[in-house]
């Protein structure tokens, strides 16, 4: 997946170290986001592989997977157009998958979504991201995919969507990354000057006690910062 440019936060002349991580945290939040997506969505379609026994649902995760293998097989390298012509055929493929619900279409919109994202066409990949997370409502899957929504609002400046969508995400017991979420809703109300909204935010990530997620580091810091900015208690 592409890298992406993404908002940053406000800047000042004399960043402290506290300051720099979490300007950090914020451009980096999409690599870290793709990391995340790949990974889980290719746990999902393996496990649905696995376990569903409707043979139509299998033969189509079993066609989505050879697309998928197709398009990434020997991309390294390629010139723009070569991966271009990667993309078109992919896509064309996807299409007679992308309008079935459940499962497979889920798996087919998420795909059509991460290429349209690659091509920067975030509007579509949008789309893709939505239509993946209906067609398989109610599940980790989908609040994945509103995760990845949030991240598409973002690169198109919708900050009041983004938000929605990453707390949408966060919402989900089930969702693999839920302080990864709340620290993006934090950083948003940060932008916003919410400032009392945010270190709330943060302090969902902190309460966990997990001192093993980044995240709950990343966001004691905010916490801190906020404090000696004088923007929270």
């Amino acid at each position: 997946m592409a890298k992406k440019n993404v908002e940053k936060m406000p800047k000042k002349e004399n960043l402290t170290s506290v300051d720099k991580l979490g300007n950090f945290l914020s451009k980096n939040k999409v690599v870290l986001l793709t990391v995340v997506c790949v990974v889980v969505a290719a746990l999902i379609g393996y496990t649905a592989y696995l376990r569903i026994n409707d043979k139509n649902v299998e033969k189509g995760l079993t066609q989505i997977e050879k697309i998928e293998f197709t398009l990434t097989k020997n991309a390294a390298g390629l010139s723009d157009s070569e991966l271009a012509a990667k993309y078109d055929a992919a896509l064309n493929s996807l299409e007679a998958y992308t309008s079935k619900g459940g499962i497979v279409g889920a798996r087919a919109s998420y795909l059509k979504a991460e290429i349209k994202f690659n091509q920067k066409d975030f509007t579509a990949a949008l789309d893709s991201y939505l239509a993946a997370a209906k067609a398989v409502n109610k599940t980790y899957l989908s609040s994945i995919c509103y995760y990845c929504a949030g991240v598409c609002c973002e690169e198109l400046n919708d900050t009041d969507k983004a938000l929605e969508y990453y707390e949408n995400a966060a919402k989900d017991s089930n969702f693999p990354d839920i302080t990864h979420a709340l620290f993006n809703v934090g950083r948003i109300k940060e932008a916003k000057n919410d400032f009392a909204g945010a270190k709330e935010t943060y302090e969902k990530i902190t309460a966990k006690n997990n001192a093993n997620d980044p995240w709950s580091n990343a966001a004691q810091s905010r916490i801190l910062q906020l404090q000696i900015d004088g923007k929270a208690e």
